[in-house]
């Protein structure tokens, strides 16, 4: 019976989809496991078991965690739910939590399915909150403990108006009248179809660039009284020496006066009618009149009833045409973007005026509203500030060129695409990882990156192909880096069913993989701080359903743990593991090596504390099937035996492979103390045939595992 040994080295390609079970020619096979519960994969290429979790603090309900980074000392997790909000201060040494303010529910808007969905950027002592449904929202720090949140102001200009995004929301050629040029006004819109709404009052419309603000409307919706906020462009009737070869809507403007208008009305062939663009300058009868394709004579000039106008706009965010999707901050610009009534519009900020969204003659630090203008691309769901800005959208990611000479500014705004058309989720913003920016794509991830080549700058492809069956549309996204301290860093996505998939990617060493989380109960939410990892979880403890806030700790093995400093205090009856969980099935770790069970634990005489008392997760390891070449071939499928193996492990406690477990004590070790870890190969044996043999390391006890390799002895016939 011919035997052969083989040597696994690393788990550097992760758990594999089961699609993959008999790609045994690929890299990723050789490197890869069927199975990686609860495991974390390390740099070196071995595997260990995840953190398990501290018990920070209840939360009221369903909860979205983000970080909130004042600076490098002063850091927050804060949680936003059903019309709440709850920040805690993070020690930056430990990492724990400590509630550390609130808002009144009665002042956060971001009630249904808001607080879930909304879009957010911040920086120092302030948060942008988006959504298509809500206003925009100012989230701000007024104190080590204390928060605000308010509607977005826009910044005053001129007469008080507010410098806001402007569109024309109308058919192009529908036009607007305006009864006089100060005072009380209507508005009255062409055609016979009802325009305004009672949303209308209270917003403001611009006739030629001026404004007004609208007071009531009428029944018909063809017409509003409206205040004028700013003098509007007078009208004029010119008599002209011939009206032939000038159209409606040309720009025209005097030779001699240098006076602009636009024609609205050719009345007959020795008059035209026009309004000012320029009230600085008037035309006069000694005027010539200049136009596109014409000039002519100007003898006479007066003023006339308003024309009807197609040049006319309104203010984007209103109840009428709803609000932004997502925010950003980039370049000193605050950027809107996703737009409800008009989602394929960029909206940015003066230069250095987040507050300021005048586009004026866009100039270089005027505000930016700018189309996509792709039609494969309807729909702006994330802006992401990177080297460039990078705009997702319902078809794909799109990055706006700038560079030293070419600064992000409204004269030079292009959107070109990269990548393939996936359809960018919108709910999961866009983090920074291994030099790159990770977007959510369903259940895809993509990696876009820089390329340093200045004809096409980023590309991206999907990083998630061998690992698809643990990724279910995720919900929600977290990046840590430095993990526990070591040099590992992850990319944690949030399931639809309450797992997380845990990315690990290191381009430049070819290091790719992932392992899935799961707990007794949902996470609900993840956020993280440089090593720090948070989560949201939904459980069950004391018969009861909670929502907790969680803390990641490689240092312990147990979930929604507490800490007991002695065995009286595990014991109290008003702060002890009875009081805390209740009924539910707790398990005691000892010194951080000695497993006593499901309290009350069984043995009279416990060792020294500190206690940890928590929820058992179950951690395994499962290899693939053995890649043999037998003398005719590649036994892929045929019945093997796999005699023994060794399982190379480090700084490990007692664990089980394929049943078969490991005594926690050996024979020279004194039993009195608490077992030493384990370092080195530990041998198992094995019998049984099978076709596609595997080894299953899995752990009776909560305690550390790290397997660095497994050699396996494998016998065939």
């Amino acid at each position: 019976m011919p035997r052969k040994k083989t040597l696994q080295s690393n788990f550097s390609a992760g758990e594999l989809a089961p699609d993959l079970n008999m790609r045994q020619d690929t890299d990723q096979y050789q490197n890869g496991a069927r199975s990686l519960l609860n495991r974390r994969c390390l740099i070196g290429g071995g595997t260990k078991r995840r953190p398990g979790t501290w018990k920070e603090e209840y939360l009221a309900g369903r909860t979205r965690l983000t970080e909130w980074i004042v600076n490098r000392a002063t850091t927050y997790i804060v949680a936003f739910g059903d019309g709440s909000f709850q920040a805690y201060s993070r020690d930056v040494d430990t990492g724990d939590l400590t509630a550390a303010g609130s808002i009144a529910s009665s002042l956060c808007p971001w009630t249904g399915d808001i607080w879930a969905e909304m879009n957010m950027v911040q920086s120092g002592d302030t948060m942008f909150l988006t959504h298509r449904d809500m206003w925009p929202k100012v989230l701000k720090r007024t104190g080590a403990a204390t928060w605000t949140v308010e509607d977005f102001d826009f910044f005053n200009g001129p007469a008080g108006r507010p410098e806001q995004p402007y569109l024309k929301f109308a058919e192009p050629g529908m036009t607007l009248t305006a009864s006089d040029v100060t005072g009380s006004i209507t508005l009255t819109v062409s055609g016979s179809t009802a325009y305004f709404t009672a949303d209308h009052v209270g917003t403001y419309v611009r006739y030629h660039k001026k404004s007004t603000r609208v007071t009531a409307v009428a029944g018909n919706g063809l017409t509003a009284t409206a205040t004028v906020i700013e003098r509007l462009p007078e009208t004029y009737s010119l008599t002209v020496g011939s009206s032939d070869n000038f159209a409606v809507d040309e720009s025209i403007r005097g030779g001699t006066t240098g006076a602009e208008a636009i024609i609205t009305a050719i009345p007959d062939s020795t008059h035209i009618t026009c309004i000012l663009t320029d009230t600085l300058i008037a035309f006069t009868t000694s005027d010539t009149l200049i136009g596109p394709q014409a000039s002519t004579t100007i003898s006479g000039v007066s003023t006339t009833t308003n024309g009807a106008v197609s040049d006319w706009d309104e203010q984007m965010f209103s109840e009428v045409y709803g609000y932004p999707a997502c925010v950003e901050l980039h370049r000193n610009r605050l950027l809107f973007a996703g737009h409800a009534t008009a989602p394929e519009y960029l909206i940015g900020s003066a230069l250095n005026n987040l507050y300021n969204f005048n586009v004026d003659d866009a100039s270089d630090a005027d505000a930016i509203l700018e189309s996509i203008g792709d039609d494969s691309a309807s729909r702006i769901v994330q802006l992401h500030s990177a080297e460039q800005l990078l705009v997702a959208t319902d078809r794909g990611i799109y990055y706006v060129p700038e560079s030293a000479t070419t600064p992000f500014r409204p004269s030079s705004i292009a959107f070109f695409p990269f990548g393939s058309p996936w359809p960018i989720t919108e709910s999961v913003q866009a983090l920074p990882f291994d030099n790159g920016v990770l977007f959510m794509s369903g259940s895809t991830v993509i990696k876009a990156r820089p390329t340093g080549n200045q004809a096409q700058q980023w590309d991206a492809d999907e990083v998630s192909l061998l690992a698809h069956h643990m990724i279910s549309n995720p919900t929600d996204l977290a990046v840590t880096s430095n993990f526990a301290d070591g040099p590992e860093r992850y990319a944690m996505m949030r399931n639809d069913d309450g797992t997380l998939a845990v990315m690990q990617l290191v381009e430049s060493q070819k290091i790719r993989n992932f392992t899935p989380w799961s707990t007794d109960g949902t996470f609900q939410s993840i956020a993280s701080i440089e090593d720090d990892v948070y989560a949201a979880v939904n459980r069950t403890i004391a018969g009861g359903i909670v929502y907790v806030l969680e803390h990641f700790d490689q240092s312990i093995t147990l979930d929604a743990a507490t800490e007991y400093a002695t065995e009286a205090a595990m014991a109290h009856v008003a702060t002890g593991i009875v009081a805390t969980y209740g009924g539910t099935d707790i398990n005691v770790v000892a010194a951080e090596t000695v497993h006593l069970g499901v309290y009350p634990p069984s043995v009279t005489s416990l060792p020294a504390g500190p206690f940890v008392a928590g929820i058992y997760y179950d951690s395994e390891l499962e290899t693939l099937p053995p890649v043999i070449d037998g003398p005719e071939g590649q036994m892929a499928g045929d019945t093997m035996r796999i005699v023994e193996c060794y399982a190379y492990v480090q700084g490990s406690q007692r664990f089980a492979a394929d049943g078969y477990t490991l005594s926690a004590y050996q024979v020279t070790d004194p039993i009195d103390e608490p077992p030493p870890a384990k370092n080195g190969p530990q041998k198992f044996g094995f019998l049984g045939w099978e076709r596609e043999p595997t080894i299953l390391f899995n752990q009776p006890d909560p305690l550390p595992l790290d397997i660095l390799a497994v050699r396996s002895t494998v016998a065939y016939s």
